[in-house]
């Protein structure tokens, strides 16, 4: 019997206590945790350049390349080595150096871009 190659998409729900369980533990480690049910660009950008020790955003949203004031890591870029976590950091200067434009183009980039 032969096999067929077949693509399987599966809509990966995570569990329903997952987020309430992920505030709970950075809040216990003293990390400053918090949860929105829509979009948070403008409050995390926010609070990052307000609360002290704060260096980074973490996460998966794009718009963070461009947004002024911020350093982002994207989630996927996180390595976990032995004890240590390494990740590279995109400022929107550092994304528009490479791309050779002036940082104050990376909004009209985003718009172009459809983000």
């Amino acid at each position: 019997e032969e096999w067929e190659e077949q693509e399987v998409r599966v809509d990966w729900q995570p569990p329903q206590l997952m987020r309430d369980q992920a505030l709970c533990t950075l809040r216990k480690l003293g990390v400053l945790a918090m949860s929105c049910e829509q979009s948070a660009d403008e409050e995390l950008s926010t609070l990052l350049n307000r609360v002290p020790g704060s260096y980074a955003i973490i996460g998966s949203d794009s718009d963070f390349f461009v947004m002024e004031g911020v350093r982002f890591v994207p989630l996927e870029q996180l390595q976990f080595k032995d004890d240590q976590v390494w990740a590279r950091v995109f400022t929107p200067e550092s994304v528009a150096a490479c791309l050779g434009i002036g940082a104050q183009r990376m909004p009209e980039l985003a718009f172009l871009c459809g983000n």
